[in-house]
Order: C-alpha cells, then structure tokens, then sequence
C-alpha cells in the first residue's frame, strides 16, 4: 500500500529520476501545485484502476493505493524480468521512502530538485521558508 496520491507521485518521481531515467521523458513531469507532478502517470492509475490491477481506497482526506489480487500477479509476473541489482535498488528506494515519512520524501524532493518546485503552493512549508 502506498498512502496518499501524494507519497505515491514523490515515489514515482524519484523511482523515475533515479532508477529508470529513461521513462522520465515518457512521464514528463511539471512543476505544480505540490512538487513535480505528471499528468500521465495520472492517466495511468486511471487504466490501471479500470483493468481491476489497482484499486484506491478512501481514507480521510488521503486516497491510498492498493495491488489487487490481478495487480499483485501481474506484478509477479513483471517482477521475475527485472534483474536483481535492480529489484535491490527499487526495494531499498520503497524502503527509504517509507522510513522517510510524508515530510521527508517531499523535502528529500523538494531540496534534490528545486526546478520542479517553482509552482508549489507548499514550498514555504515543506522547505521552512517564511
């Protein structure tokens, strides 16, 4: 489960930027309203939601996002093709991610990549500016 559209753009992003760069044009991520933001990795979630392979679950004021049970095979499936150093690095930036809480992943985001922060309407609060 990732916890709020939020964690799960930052992730992404950083999963794009860090590990897989060559899907960052694909993504194409914007400067926005809280931090880089792709309108095609929306879309995605989308399509993925409809094909029943993930499934969001209101909670609060926060949308988390869950693997199905096709999600979770197909993510087996894709899985077995990735090579090991990669599935290490992917799995230790999950973990990080998650250690790192809300806060921390959006400032982690926030001070790595400044560029993608100039329409933020958190900036002052994530980077502790007045």
């Amino acid at each position: 489960m990732i916890k709020g559209w939020l964690m799960f753009t930052k992730q992404f992003f950083v999963f794009v930027k860090e590990i897989k760069k060559d899907l960052n044009e694909y993504f194409h991520f914007i400067p926005y309203d809280y931090g880089p933001y792709s309108f095609v990795l929306e879309e995605t979630v989308k399509n993925l939601q409809k094909k029943g392979l993930i499934s969001k679950v209101e909670n609060g004021d926060r949308t988390d996002f869950i693997l199905t049970k096709s999600g979770c095979d197909r993510a087996d499936e894709i899985i077995a093709l990735i090579p090991e150093k990669e599935k290490k690095i992917m799995g230790n930036l999950r973990k990080d991610a998650t250690q790192l809480g809300y806060s921390g992943i959006l400032r982690y985001v926030y001070s790595r990549y400044p560029e993608y922060t100039t329409a933020s309407k958190i900036k002052g609060l994530i980077m502790g500016e007045s």
